[in-house]
């Protein structure tokens, strides 16, 4: 069993040169976000959620549902939505393999 791990410049490099279970496998990626204060998005089997940040730092979300029938999707804040123009507050459905494109609205 071989992990390791090194700075470099102003982060870290990890060396895993072993097998890991699942259990071991998500210990190790839950120890990489917590060392890198990345918070993720938590979304149901089949529901992928991306982040981007345009240019003038305006967080995009781009949600898409992989399954053939539809979710209800819960956002921590009113968002709006890019490709129909409108506001989406609470539960939002979204259809089977349809996509969302979404934004934080400032209150």
């Amino acid at each position: 069993v071989a992990i390791s791990v090194n700075t470099f410049g102003k982060g870290l490099v990890y060396y895993v040169g072993t097998y890991l279970d699942e259990p071991a496998q998500q210990a190790l990626l839950t120890r990489f976000l917590k060392t890198a204060k990345v918070t993720t998005n938590a979304s149901a089997p089949g529901i992928e959620v991306r982040a981007r940040v345009r240019l003038d730092e305006v967080e995009i979300y781009i949600v898409i549902n992989h399954t053939s029938h539809q979710h209800i999707i819960q956002l921590p804040w009113t968002a709006f939505e890019h490709l129909t123009g409108q506001e989406l507050k609470a539960d939002i459905p979204l259809t089977a393999y349809g996509v969302l494109v979404v934004s934080p609205l400032k209150e």
